[in-house]
């Protein structure tokens, strides 16, 4: 029969957990070097979102020019009806294409990226059919007279402004695309070598 050692009488349970071979949980104050990380983007995969997210706010702010002018020409003109229904639209597109912007820039990875690059294909999916709309439509039409653009089919330069967004809004969801893939591509390939669960 196996016999135990003797313990002193004055032995605390700090001792006895010293002498069991069951490490104690990490506790609050560990070295930084203990603590367990989460996966964070390489410096080089951050520098390009935040190149896609300037790039996605100058689209929205070249996007916006028409209805500021809008706007700007309804302060000037006394017997002015307001700003027009696709000025706000407008503005409410840039504003949602920023906020984006910002999301990604502050969560840099694969997915935030993936999810812009639908945002923006969307986007672009409404421009190709207000260009269809535009390209048909006449002055008397319903849907042209609820948005105000009476004036603006004349010279086609509502349709005009649709197909250079369309074009702008593609480029960008390419863009986003892309990158997007590559990324979730090369992350799966670092997470099944076991690269980033060692980090």
């Amino acid at each position: 029969m196996p016999i135990e050692e003797d313990r002193p009488l004055n032995s605390t349970p700090a001792a006895v957990d010293a002498l069991s071979p069951v490490a104690p949980p990490p506790i609050a104050g560990t070295a930084p070097e203990e603590r367990v990380r989460g996966y964070e983007a390489e410096a080089a995969r951050r520098s390009t979102v935040h190149q896609l997210a300037a790039a996605l706010v100058l689209a929205s702010l070249f996007s916006m020019v028409p209805a500021v002018l809008d706007a700007v020409e309804h302060f000037r003109t006394a017997q002015s009806l307001g700003v027009s229904r696709w000025a706000f639209l407008l503005l409410l597109a840039g504003v949602l294409q920023i906020a984006y912007a910002v999301y990604m820039t502050q969560l840099p990875d694969w997915s935030t990226v993936w999810v812009v690059s639908l945002v923006t294909l969307g986007l672009a999916m409404v421009y190709a059919m207000l260009l269809g709309v535009f390209m048909l439509a006449d002055q008397e039409s319903e849907f042209v007279q609820i948005l105000g653009l009476g004036d603006k089919l004349p010279g086609n330069r509502a349709a005009g402004w649709c197909l250079i967004m369309l074009s702008l809004s593609c480029l960008l969801a390419y863009a986003t695309g892309r990158v997007s893939v590559r990324w979730h591509h090369a992350y799966r390939i670092l997470h099944s070598a076991g690269v980033l669960s060692r980090k």
